[in-house]
């Protein structure tokens, strides 16, 4: 309904301003739901956005490459204390104005991009990307092994699909599963020619999880997402 006031459409005739999502059962793993793009009348083939199309992924991409492998090091726990600053070269807040000292779990609810940028840089792109990877981040490049991407900055960036099974990874105590629609294929006689099997992957340590959990509560109380009152 947002977006039913754009209707700008490309070369195809396609809805230029397109918005998709992933549902994931946590529990399970099983995508429950998916939207791949805006409803229209179209008399050709479209992309299904969820998981064809790739975009940057903003400070969403924080908790995944940046905050839970803070807290699986054992140096940073909600209550430690950060500094949000001006680092040269680094990044501003939309605010234009810093902190100064707060707590890692005020950080993460109000999205500090400082603190996260300085928190990359110590653990190093490359650690943080390789946990992304290691969920089926399909289009990590060499070129995003920038401190850039601590933000959101990819070269490629990432789909909807794979965003959703990797919160689904945190919520499971870091244990990964490959996101599937598919239970089970039968034949025409009703055979089962197919069971879909579950495999459970160590992504992240269950105890930085649960701390990224908790700390990420704080986002829906009174950081950025309280308007929302979800």
């Amino acid at each position: 309904n947002t977006l039913s006031q754009y209707e700008s459409t490309n070369n195809e005739g396609v809805y230029s301003f397109q918005g998709s999502a992933t549902c994931i059962d946590n529990a399970s793993s099983y995508v429950v739901a998916i939207v791949g793009g805006r409803s229209q009348d179209f008399p050709g083939y479209t992309l299904n956005l969820a998981y064809q199309s790739h975009r940057q992924p903003g400070s969403s991409i924080k908790p995944l490459l940046v905050y839970t492998p803070a807290f699986e090091t054992g140096k940073y726990d909600p209550d430690s204390i950060v500094e949000d600053k001006k680092i040269k070269g680094g990044p501003n807040q939309s605010s234009n104005s810093f902190a100064g000292k707060v707590s890692m779990k005020y950080a993460v609810a109000h999205s500090l991009n400082s603190v996260a940028w300085q928190l990359y840089d110590e653990i190093t792109p490359e650690k943080g990307l390789s946990y992304i990877q290691n969920m089926n981040f399909s289009k990590i490049v060499e070129a995003d092994k920038v401190l850039a991407t601590s933000l959101g900055g990819f070269t490629n960036g990432v789909s909807p699909l794979e965003m959703a099974s990797a919160y689904a990874t945190i919520e499971n105590d870091g244990l990964y599963r490959e996101p599937t629609c598919i239970k089970k294929i039968v034949d025409s006689s009703q055979n089962t020619v197919y069971v879909s099997e579950q495999v459970e992957n160590v992504v992240y340590t269950e105890t930085a999880s649960r701390i990224m959990t908790a700390a990420m509560e704080g986002v829906m109380q009174q950081g950025t997402g309280a308007k929302y009152k979800l």
